[in-house]
């Protein structure tokens, strides 16, 4: 008796495993690669401290889930006074006749984006940029952190639209990649901090 509800067990595990392999492969995505480089940053005088987390590597990813488990913040040490911009990268799947083609865009927070994500209240959009200020509508673009000048939120969540990752994304591999970039103020070379990248595998 006891052999046999081990082999049950046994039996109905395997199925369930099976089956939420199946889910995956079907509905969704499992997270591949997820590389976010934390801690404290350096180049040159400028330094910051990014925290924050993306979804792991165990869970089934459709559109529409939450992607990011710990909201993204950026900690200013720098010695000088420095600005930053924030760049999103993905890949999108339209259908073009009989194939698919692949998309490489930027978010630009637009009805159209493939992806939504939630900034935090202090960035602007300029082309395919954000920057950071502490008042977009009175200090425009060109707004300059001062010297240590403490935390501030990155963006708090990033999913796929559920409303426009239709059938074309079945079986494709989801990749987007978020570039934080700083520089001296009043400097005009822009020099990349961090790049996030999140990348799925079926």
């Amino acid at each position: 008796m006891k052999l046999q509800l081990k082999a049950f067990l046994l039996l109905a595990s395997s199925i369930l495993l099976l089956s939420v392999f199946i889910i995956g492969i079907t509905f969704g995505w499992f997270a591949k690669a997820v590389v976010i480089p934390k801690g404290q940053i350096s180049i040159g005088e400028i330094t910051y401290v990014l925290e924050g987390e993306l979804i792991n590597a165990n869970v089934i990813i459709v559109p529409g889930l939450e992607l990011v488990t710990e909201p993204f913040t950026l900690t200013n040490l720098s010695s000088i006074d420095t600005q930053v911009r924030v760049k999103i990268n993905y890949l999108a799947f339209v259908r073009n006749g009989l194939s698919v083609d692949t998309l490489e865009l930027s978010y630009l927070g637009n009805s159209s984006d493939f992806i939504s994500v939630n900034f935090g209240s202090n960035f602007s959009r300029i082309g395919n940029y954000w920057y950071y200020s502490a008042d977009p509508e009175v200090d425009g673009f060109d707004y300059i952190l001062p010297a240590e000048s403490g935390s501030f939120s990155l963006f708090s969540s990033i999913m796929y639209d559920g409303t426009l990752t239709g059938i074309d994304f079945a079986g494709q591999n989801i990749h987007f990649t978020i570039i934080i970039e700083v520089k001296q103020a009043r400097n005009v070379t822009w020099t990349e901090l961090a790049n996030i990248n999140f990348q799925t595998g079926n």
